[in-house]
């Protein structure tokens, strides 16, 4: 391969993980919003909100699990280390 060319491979490397985490960011994101008003609704003792919301977590949740499948398929069937890291 050129050096034109494994400059490319680079970006576009760079650029699906980059893609990758930002869907990651934005399912956490969502999650972590839900968990906060699951618990708002627990300590206002609603029941039907609590159970809402519980739901969404439970939905992100398995977003989160199909997205990982998503990544270990584009990775060889295992996750890479850059997608549990913290960052």
């Amino acid at each position: 391969l050129s050096e034109e060319e494994k400059k490319k491979a680079g970006q576009e490397k760079t650029a699906k993980m980059q893609t990758f985490l930002e869907e990651k960011r934005q399912i956490m994101g969502e999650r972590d919003a839900a968990t906060s008003a699951f618990r708002e609704a627990k300590a206002r003792k609603d029941k039907n909100g609590a159970r809402e919301k519980f739901r969404k977590i439970v939905s992100l949740g398995e977003k989160l699990r199909e997205l990982d499948e998503k990544v270990k398929d584009a990775y060889g069937g295992q996750l890479p280390n850059w997608w549990n890291d913290p960052e």
